[in-house]
């Protein structure tokens, strides 16, 4: 999974269509990520239909199946949560302390470091 966060991004164009199977055809094999709003739509549609073993098909994409859409999904968030993360360590390594900012009843801490 953690290869998947250096998949690609790609903006799908043109409409959804969701069909089963046919008869001897692999899984698809995912290189890039769609946009979140996409897959949400293709899993909903999957899940519309009744029968979890559909793909979703995008002209200018290719073949998923719902669990490589979820995937995706969770991919995408895994990717948002780690760049916060990355915001808020680069905040907390970015706050210094002055001496001139430490006072009264604070000033015996000023030999500390963060």
């Amino acid at each position: 999974m953690v290869d998947a966060l250096d998949l690609e991004d790609v903006e799908v164009q043109g409409s959804l269509s969701v069909r089963p199977f046919n008869v001897g055809q692999r899984v698809p094999k995912i290189t890039k990520i769609l946009q979140l709003d996409k897959i949400h739509e293709a899993i909903t549609a999957i899940k519309a239909k009744g029968t979890l073993n559909l793909l979703a098909n995008w002209s200018g994409f290719g073949y998923a199946t719902l669990d490589q859409l979820e995937a995706m999904a969770r991919v995408l968030e895994a990717r948002n949560r780690f760049r916060l993360v990355q915001f808020t360590l680069d905040r907390i390594d970015g706050v210094e302390w002055h001496i001139k900012d430490v006072v009264h009843p604070f000033t015996d801490v000023c030999d500390y470091t963060k």
